[in-house]
């Protein structure tokens, strides 16, 4: 069963798609501001890479995405989707385990900050698997 619902707190508006796993509410997608956030995933995708940190803004259109590759390396994606202006700015480079690491806990200081315990709580774990 999937819900959705609307919060603001400390002036940050919110935005949570939720499903129930084993009759616990999961949120799996979030907004913060102008940005859209999924829930990391350490299932491999079809390119094999196990996503970290997955967001979006639409507006301007940019995607970030930050997580470990089929061959276990580091990686950040940026793309820049909203017109041709910037669309040399995107990349796609191998990061270490610390800047990663350095990542992660800045997201949880937001989600935290936030009021978003589940999702700290997600970060933390992914965390703990690096």
């Amino acid at each position: 069963m999937k819900t959705q619902s609307t919060c603001t707190q400390h002036g940050t508006s919110t935005n949570v798609a939720t499903e129930k796993i084993n009759d616990k509410p999961k949120v799996k997608q979030i907004y913060i501001d102008r940005w859209f956030y999924n829930a990391p995933n350490m299932s491999p995708n079809k390119e094999g890479n196990r996503v970290l940190i997955s967001q979006a803004s639409f507006g301007p259109l940019e995607t970030w995405e930050w997580g470990i590759d089929s061959n276990n390396k580091f990686y950040v994606d940026y793309k820049w989707i909203e017109n041709d202006f910037y669309a040399d700015d995107s990349f796609h480079e191998e990061r270490s385990l610390e800047e990663v690491k350095d990542v992660l806990n800045s997201y949880i200081k937001t989600f935290a900050d936030n009021g978003h315990q589940d999702w700290v709580e997600e970060w933390e774990s992914a965390l703990a698997m690096l």
